[in-house]
């Protein structure tokens, strides 16, 4: 099996990439692949969709590269504040790519000619995040004006709009498309996407706030703590059951700032990076999380993505 590359954006301008081997029976390895300083501001966000990589930051900016091949693709300016998400998208054999602004829109690009198709305004104020429902056809924003956007990516226009009570900083379907998660200040909240109704809750505080959560399958979520702590929740009856925890103050020191999982012979690995410049990777099996491998990262990470070399 060829190795994965799995890519983190650092307050230090820079994309650091690690190559993974290993898996399953085989201990994971890591080596730092290349370190990349495309930015001449902080990365906010990267996102993969093998061959592209694109990275965004506080530099208005969208760089591309082709991790196939190695090489730097170009830039795409479009935006006039920060890009804080970007997301691929996959829809009726094309690719796509979102990018979500501080100037309180989110642009809509094609894949490989990389066209800017739609520029979706609505949000009154910065856009925090956006993702894309696994059908391709409609997209959920959220941004500081507390409004929970519908975006019709087939028309390129706003479905309908929901006020939120706080506002929220991360939002996230799972594979299913059936739920999502919204992170509102110290709370994650999960969704049911037909009714957009609360199916439940977790909440943190202090040194346990919550700080980045993963979708770990359908009914199951990993959250990173401040403390640097982790927890696989399972969504249950109107609340969300503890099965597996790690302890903060081991392998990370500091809280947990991005999370991101992959498939390695068969072995479905969750990889964490924390703000003391740690990457670990753990496995998540049985009601434990046990840890494989942890490495220092030249830098300290904002934001994280996996790509494959194939």
């Amino acid at each position: 099996m060829e190795g994965d590359t799995v890519i983190i954006g650092t307050y230090e301008k820079a994309l650091v990439g690690f190559a993974i081997t290993g898996g399953a029976d085989e201990p994971i390895s890591t080596e730092l692949k290349f370190t990349n300083s495309c930015h001449i501001g902080h990365v906010l966000s990267v996102a993969s969709q093998s061959p592209f990589v694109a990275s965004g930051g506080d530099d208005e900016t969208i760089r591309l590269l082709d991790i196939r091949r190695g090489v730097e693709l170009g830039t795409l300016i479009h935006h006039e504040g920060s890009l804080n998400r970007l997301v691929f998208i996959e829809s009726g054999g094309k690719s796509f790519l979102l990018c979500a602004s501080a100037d309180g829109t989110i642009s809509m690009w094609k894949c490989g000619q990389w066209e800017c198709l739609h520029a979706l305004t609505g949000h009154k104020g910065a856009v925090s995040s956006v993702d894309v429902h696994p059908s391709g056809r409609f997209a959920l924003s959220v941004g500081v004006d507390r409004a929970l956007m519908t975006w019709n990516l087939m028309k390129g226009r706003q479905a309908f709009i929901t006020r939120l009570p706080q506002a929220a900083s991360d939002v996230k379907f799972s594979e299913d498309g059936n739920s999502f998660f919204l992170i509102v200040g110290t709370r994650v909240d999960v969704y049911d996407t037909t009714s957009v109704s609360v199916k439940c809750s977790v909440s943190g505080s202090g040194d346990g706030q919550v700080t980045t959560v993963l979708w770990w399958s359908n009914t199951d979520l990993v959250v990173g703590y401040q403390d640097g702590s982790l927890k696989l929740l399972r969504i249950a009856d109107k609340e969300m059951v503890e099965r597996a925890s790690t302890a903060g103050g081991d392998t990370h020191k500091n809280r947990i700032k991005c999370l991101t999982s992959i498939i390695r012979n068969d072995t479905h690995l969750l990889i964490s990076a924390s703000s003391d410049s740690v990457i670990a990777f753990w496995k998540v099996e049985k009601g434990k999380i046990d840890l494989q491998k942890s490495s220092n990262i030249p830098g300290r990470p904002i934001c994280i993505t996996v790509c494959s070399s194939k």
